[in-house]
């Protein structure tokens, strides 16, 4: 491995422990660095979850180029993910269930409906 390669790996590893709060529409935004590995935005949770009041909902944003989900606590703060796809591109949204859960947000799955 290279000395560029080890900073670039040092630099996202700090980017990870200590992210920049940024501000969009008034509110108070935790973006996670990295992009599509779910483990990794497990990881980003844990680690930064005690920055955050009781999360009380939780919306995908569409409109990015990559749908993220985004968790709110009750303070109008949001934890961005972006390593979790939430089932887009054929993959499972284990990692998002996951997140879901331990932060304490109802999940509530919509059936088809096969309605005659």
């Amino acid at each position: 491995m290279s000395s560029s390669d080890c900073s670039a790996t040092l630099q996202r590893r700090r980017s990870c422990r200590d992210p920049a709060w940024t501000e969009e529409s008034g509110r108070r935004i935790l973006r996670e660095p990295n992009r599509g590995d779910p483990v990794a935005s497990e990881v980003f949770f844990v680690l930064h979850r005690h920055r955050f009041g009781p999360f009380v909902r939780a919306v995908l944003d569409e409109a990015a180029d990559e749908p993220r989900p985004r968790l709110l606590d009750n303070r109008g703060q949001i934890l961005e993910l972006r390593g979790t796809l939430a089932g887009y591109r054929g993959q499972l949204p284990r990692a998002t269930i996951w997140i879901l859960r331990i932060a304490g947000v109802a999940l509530r799955v919509m059936a088809p409906c096969y309605c005659q």
